[in-house]
């Protein structure tokens, strides 16, 4: 919609926004650079400032330095981080880990809950319960503002279709939510929301507007942006890739995480092996192991090399606790893979996403806070993430 056809309503409503971001990117920011950035009027922005300041989205936080002419030192302002906070949901294998953030994404807490072979009626109760305890030992204004779901399987339409993890049992769990709660919900699979994750915490220039995202865990999935949005299809099945088949076999059988640590685990005679089992194998050099490790990465690259062809991104990222745990597979995978790349072309950036654990988390915070601040459509750079944040 142009401008030109704005109501006033509209161009208000627009305005806010472009207001509310800015401080958002920028704070703590002096209205004076508000106006001169935006180009507009000192008054113009007073006007706009106030209104957020009544919602209690912004509030002054602080005294700035006075401009190279003199004059009164400018009052800086910022987003209202105890405006109210959002509870942030992985419903991950072999539990769930919940995270709670404040409205500029800066992680409050975290918490592990084991819900190993628990159907999801259970899974709710304890979903309940850490809400619940939330809300009591509240420390903002307005408390729980938004709830993110990020799922491993297929979403569409607000669903979830299918999961390897999870039987629904016919429960709309958004919707429960939703209707417990009283606040926006917002539910997508977990590559998505790291793909969310990768362009709001991480890609601090802006620059990145088309990119996978792979997620490599117990199953092979992808999040995709498109001209800086997320794309998932029709019905939810844009990404699928542990659906593809390769030789007659789906490439979750065969490049999952799940499944090269298993072959591993056979090939010694041991149980199911942990990441940092595998870690000390490969540590030891075993031969064995740096076999199995060698075909996964020589497989990834493959992969990676398809994916180029079929998208031509400004990046694919890697989410692989495998990788994380074993830095150096990652560095064959970019090796092999720029061998794999035509000479006359500059092979696609590959990139291994921070904070693996909780990239999922941590994008579901941004899109829920989008919707909760009504800024889905503007650019927004989310709290960098501090390591002991998340220890």
């Amino acid at each position: 919609m142009t401008l030109s056809m704005m109501s006033k309503t509209q161009l208000h409503r627009r305005n806010l926004q472009v207001v509310l971001a800015y401080i958002f990117n920028h704070q703590p920011v002096a209205r004076t650079q508000i106006a001169t950035d935006l180009n507009v009027t000192k008054s113009t922005i007073s006007t706009l400032y106030k209104a957020l300041k009544e919602r209690g989205l912004v509030t002054e936080s602080g005294i700035g330095d006075p401009t190279e002419i003199g004059g009164r030192k400018p009052v800086l302002v910022s987003l209202n981080t105890r405006y109210g906070y959002t509870m942030n949901i992985d419903l991950g294998y072999p539990g769930m880990l919940i995270m709670q953030n404040d409205l500029a994404g800066g992680v409050v807490t975290i918490k592990p809950v084991n819900t190993t072979y628990l159907p999801i009626e259970s899974i709710l109760k304890r979903i309940d319960q850490q809400v619940d305890y939330a809300a009591k030992t509240n420390w903002t204004t307005n408390g729980l503002q938004g709830i993110s779901l990020a799922i491993h399987g297929r979403v569409a339409n607000r669903q979830v279709m299918d999961s390897p993890f999870l039987d629904m049992h016919d429960i709309d769990i958004a919707t429960y939510l939703e209707d417990r709660y009283q606040v926006p919900v917002t539910i997508a699979n977990e590559a998505s929301l790291a793909a969310v994750y990768y362009r709001d915490f991480d890609n601090r220039d802006n620059q990145l507007n088309n990119l996978v995202l792979v997620s490599i865990q117990r199953g092979v999935n992808t999040g995709l942006l498109l001209n800086r949005h997320l794309y998932r299809g029709g019905q939810g099945r844009a990404g699928e890739l542990g659906h593809v088949r390769e030789n007659g076999q789906q490439l979750t059988s065969t490049s999952s995480e799940a499944t090269i640590i298993s072959h591993i685990s056979n090939a010694k005679g041991e149980n199911q092996l942990s990441l940092v089992e595998v870690k000390k194998y490969h540590q030891r050099h075993d031969n064995t192991t740096d076999l199995i490790l060698t075909d996964w990465i020589n497989q990834l690259a493959q992969i990676t090399f398809n994916l180029t062809s079929l998208y031509d991104p400004d990046e694919i990222v890697y989410k692989s606790p495998l990788m994380d745990a074993i830095p150096e597979l990652f560095n064959r995978l970019q090796a092999i893979t720029t061998q794999l790349s035509p000479m006359q072309e500059t092979p696609v950036p590959l990139s291994l996403v921070a904070h693996t654990k909780y990239a999922s988390l941590l994008g579901g915070c941004a899109m829920v806070t989008r919707k909760i601040l009504d800024l889905e459509d503007l650019e927004l750079n989310f709290t960098p993430v501090r390591e002991r944040a998340l220890v």
